[in-house]
């Protein structure tokens, strides 16, 4: 079960006083400050939630975080003008389900407003059968079904927004050279999953 933790970015409703702002992605105005944070914060969301769209979709059970990329860390992108959310899950399931899976995220991914498609690779034990997508706010989602493995994968990766990454995720984990804060971030995603995006200092530890 992943834990809400109930915890938010401490803003306030509105802005007050002057917004400053920088060039980011392809010259687009970045937000700077608090208003970083706000303007990212539905971004994650969305984001979030589509993955998660199809995640139930396929299995409605608990996925495993991959490689520690929970989602909700900003990374750079485009030259480190922006910035950009990462999400990478794992599930064991049975090999006769997995077809079905796969059907499933697809028709759920597209009642979300995402375009599909799919594919297969190799053969024998080296099947893989994917399912790909990308739209409103995802760049590129990738489901990957290997039969003999009994695993599911999926790679998301959310468009690049501007502002800075460096300083979003000093404002997600609410410290800077926070050396700890991978270990803050959830390890699994289930059905009563909801988006977080604030992991601060004290907050509870998944990896020790």
């Amino acid at each position: 079960m992943v834990i809400d933790l109930g915890l938010r970015w401490p803003l306030a409703a509105g802005l007050v006083g002057l917004v400053l702002m920088v060039a980011g992605c392809g010259g687009v105005e970045a937000p700077t400050g608090d208003a970083l944070y706000v303007d990212a914060k539905p971004r994650y969301e969305r984001f979030a939630e589509t993955v998660h769209v199809a995640l139930m979709a396929a299995h409605e059970g608990v996925w495993q975080v991959a490689q520690n990329d929970h989602g909700a860390a900003p990374l750079a992108c485009d030259a480190a003008k922006g910035y950009k959310f990462s999400a990478r899950l794992v599930a064991q399931i049975s090999a006769s389900a997995m077809s079905a899976s796969l059907d499933a995220a697809d028709d759920a991914l597209q009642g979300v407003g995402l375009e599909t498609r799919r594919q297969s690779l190799g053969s024998g034990e080296d099947r893989e059968d994917q399912l790909l997508a990308s739209g409103d706010g995802i760049d590129r989602l990738v489901m990957v079904a290997r039969p003999q493995a009994g695993v599911i994968r999926v790679s998301a990766d959310g468009e690049c927004a501007p502002g800075s990454a460096h300083d979003l995720r000093n404002m997600v984990f609410g410290k800077k050279r926070d050396t700890s804060a991978w270990q803050r971030l959830p390890a699994t995603e289930g059905p009563e999953w909801v988006p977080q995006f604030y992991f601060p200092p004290d907050g509870p530890v998944y990896y020790n």
